[in-house]
């Protein structure tokens, strides 16, 4: 069975998927810090990796923006513990929190990040010294037309639904 379709049989939210999502992340760092090799000045970094490139040390010596879309964890951790303090009957605000090391990892990367990449409001400002924020804007109908018979490029960031995406 491959790692794939066991990702696709976890629950929808909980705790035992977002340990999977981490290991699965982790594997994935491991995979791609293969891909690096000396003469790689610098990186491009999805957050979800970070941590686990900035733990193996395979960061060191490069330089490396960090692609954002979510709070880091350490934020992330303040607003779900205040927001389940506020509903503990939650089943998702309270049962799970990355092991400390990780938030640490996350933390320490970010500050040595040169620059920090994201469409998210909140997230620019607290790198405002080193972001760099995507300009979002709603297409008018005539550029939606346009845009859908040129077929552009988009960006997506798909992300559940839950109080640990920032939704409550």
């Amino acid at each position: 069975m491959s790692r794939a379709y066991k990702s696709r049989r976890l629950a929808l939210q909980g705790a035992a998927r977002q340990r999977a999502l981490l290991a699965f992340s982790e594997r994935l760092a491991r995979s791609y810090s293969g891909l690096l090799k000396c003469d790689i000045t610098h990186v491009t970094v999805s957050q979800n990796l970070l941590p686990f490139l900035w733990r193996g040390g395979y960061l060191g010596g490069r330089t490396f923006d960090v692609l954002m879309t979510a709070l880091p964890l350490v934020r992330l951790h303040e607003r779900l513990d205040a927001a389940f303090a506020l509903r503990p009957e939650s089943k998702t605000l309270g049962d799970f929190r990355a092991d400390e090391w990780l938030v640490r990892a996350e933390t320490e990367a970010l500050e040595c990040a040169q620059r920090i990449i994201t469409p998210h409001s909140e997230i620019a400002a607290l790198y405002a010294e080193k972001v760099m924020l995507f300009d979002w804007a709603m297409p008018g109908k005539s550029e939606k037309t346009k845009r859908s018979a040129t077929r552009t490029s988009r960006i997506a960031f798909p992300a559940s639904t839950v109080g640990r995406k920032g939704v409550m």
